[in-house]
């Protein structure tokens, strides 16, 4: 009985120390939702970020397909995207006003407004989504964000948050982590997992960049397929600048004539 009440008062006694570290920890820490809003605006900026992304497409690890795009984005709900390369898609658009995409296709001068299962679609064969591209997954207020570890990612220090589609939400996952990095804010690693909770789709950022602010942003971004690893994408972003972009970039007419 004595050995009991010693093993207890020791358990206790190692316990109760750990329990209140993880609770101190917890409360010191940024709240999720606020956390996953300044990695967005680390990216984008105050202003608007416009930007150069040269994507590369791997299929079975040999076959490459490069596309090249421009990127305007004036808040986290305002992006448009258009297609310079290549030459058969050029001139392609996507633009996101709030929750809306539209489509503009130049060869047949057809614009469409997308439904949801077509955000949540593969675009142009990359591992990338619709949403993804448009940045449609930045809304945080769409999703509940819970703060669930400290880790590492590449000897970086990251905030693990989970991200959980709320029932009104376009659930192109049913589950996201993020790994954002705790000094600089940059999004180290995301874990897109389908309804079943299995990993689908892994996007690491491999090299970084200074910009201006004195911010540091993701460079070169690997889009891997959890199913296949010869399936990846690469994006590199190129070109950035931050300054204000006007709001008549954020328009189905302004799309049409977009360079």
């Amino acid at each position: 009985m004595k050995k009991q009440l010693l093993f207890i008062i020791l358990f206790l006694a190692l316990a109760i120390p750990a329990l209140m570290w993880k609770s101190s920890l917890h409360a010191s820490l940024p709240g999720a939702k606020e956390l996953v809003e300044k990695a967005i605006q680390n990216l984008i900026g105050n202003n608007g970020m416009q930007a150069e992304l040269n994507i590369k497409n791997y299929n079975a690890g040999t076959e490459v397909i490069e596309i090249v795009v421009k990127t305007w984005q004036k808040t986290p709900e305002n992006m448009l995207v258009l297609v310079t390369a290549p030459a058969r898609d050029k001139g392609t658009a996507y633009l996101r006003k709030g929750k809306e995409v539209w489509k503009w296709q130049p060869a047949n001068e057809k614009m469409s407004k997308l439904t949801g299962p077509e955000i949540a679609e593969k675009w142009m064969n990359t591992q990338l989504t619709i949403a993804d591209i448009t940045g449609y997954n930045s809304l945080a207020d769409d999703y509940t964000a819970s703060f669930k570890n400290l880790t590492k990612v590449n000897g970086q220090e990251c905030y693990l948050i989970e991200l959980i589609p709320n029932s009104e939400a376009l659930q192109v996952w049913y589950r996201t982590d993020l790994y954002i990095n705790s000094k600089n804010s940059i999004i180290q690693k995301a874990e897109y997992y389908d309804e079943d909770d299995y990993l689908i789709t892994t996007a690491t950022t491999l090299q970084t960049q200074p910009v201006t602010g004195g911010r540091t942003i993701p460079q070169l971004v690997e889009w891997l397929s959890a199913a296949d690893e010869t399936q990846k994408t690469t994006v590199e972003y190129k070109a950035v600048t931050y300054e204000p972009v006007p709001e008549a970039a954020f328009t189905l007419d302004y799309m049409k004539i977009a360079r």
